[in-house]
């Protein structure tokens, strides 16, 4: 058995499949499987799966017809044979210790599950920001009833996290099936499920986004999927009757989630269509009774907030920066109304 198993799920990653590989397989840790999923691509990027698979044995490629991200994330675990599983996107990069450092971790407290802090990147920007990933957490080994927000605790990502097979296993947990959101249940119940969580509080990894191989700016396209993973959390807490000791961290959840949403919103079919959307999600009649007067608060001080910003756009110089502005001022107002509930 190797010590991890390396899961890269991808599509149409050719410009920066190389770097993510290199960083991949000169890790000091080589004990290690690399299983890269490719999701249907249409440019090279399988050409440059097979090419590196030939000079590198511990990688191995899988090639399925274009589902999503999560799909391919589900379907690298079936043929994983590591002791512990870790996820990359196909954009990041790991730093040269990463795996050992969270290896080491891992045996040394034989915890489920270790996170680590990474570097953050706007590649159009070149803008980084440095040690994200998590709240801070007084212990050095903990589990859930040790985090103060459980919602709030990590981003909803899976590849800053590196989990023990037997764990992911044991409660068979998979993730959500969707071009978007794919990530956030898998990560939200590992974090409740795992009883012994460590941390390491240095970045080990650099995580790329704002390319063009990114799902966010497309949100829209995707909507009638994104009440799902909210659904997906809301019938795990029932299930395991969790439910009423997170009620309120819950209902802060779905309310950021919603607005996040909302603010990728900028055509009014498209935000007409996602509001009905988390109408007939199995948590509005939750959110609608108990999030009413907070959301609508919520809009208000906001509003106000951004409505005082427009006297900003009399000190911006340019005219085209005037412009996107206001635009985002709009934008973001306009997702924030509630009336049409």
């Amino acid at each position: 058995m190797v010590k991890i198993s390396v899961i890269i799920p991808l599509y149409n990653s050719s410009e920066a499949l190389y770097i993510c590989l290199d960083s991949v397989i000169s890790q000091t840790l080589k004990d290690i499987e690399i299983i890269c999923v490719d999701d249907g691509s249409t440019d090279n990027s399988l050409e440059i799966l097979q090419k590196y698979a030939k000079m590198d044995d511990r990688i191995k490629v899988i090639h399925q017809n274009n589902i999503n991200a999560g799909a391919a994330r589900n379907n690298g675990m079936q043929y994983a044979q590591g002791e512990y599983l870790i996820f990359l996107d196909s954009d990041d990069v790991y730093y040269s210790t990463m795996l050992e450092k969270l290896y080491n971790k891992a045996e040394e407290t034989q915890s489920d599950l270790v996170i680590t802090k990474y570097d953050l990147k706007n590649i159009k920007t070149n803008v980084l920001q440095r040690n994200q990933g998590f709240k801070q957490v007084t212990k050095e080994l903990f589990n859930r009833k040790d985090i103060k927000n459980i919602f709030d605790f990590s981003t909803f990502v899976p590849w800053n996290k590196l989990y023990k097979k037997s764990f992911v296993d044991k409660y068979n947990l998979k993730f959500t099936e969707t071009k978007i959101s794919n990530d956030i249940s898998f990560v939200i119940k590992t974090l409740f499920l795992a009883e012994r969580i460590s941390k390491i509080e240095e970045s080990l990894l650099l995580h790329n986004y704002y390319n063009s191989s990114s799902l966010t700016s497309r949100r829209g396209d995707y909507i009638d999927e994104l009440p799902q993973s909210c659904d997906e959390i809301y019938q795990f807490l029932l299930d395991n009757n969790l439910y009423s000791t997170y009620k309120s961290e819950f209902i802060n959840f779905l309310f950021n989630n919603c607005i996040y949403n909302l603010s990728f919103q900028s055509n009014r079919l498209t935000l007409a269509r996602l509001k009905q959307n988390f109408r007939n999600s199995k948590c509005f009649t939750l959110f609608k009774d108990l999030l009413w007067k907070e959301c609508n608060i919520y809009a208000k001080k906001y509003k106000k907030y951004l409505y005082t910003n427009i006297f900003t756009l009399f000190l911006i110089p340019s005219l085209k920066k005037k412009f996107h502005f206001y635009k985002n001022l709009k934008i973001n107002i306009q997702s924030l109304d509630f009336s049409n509930f």
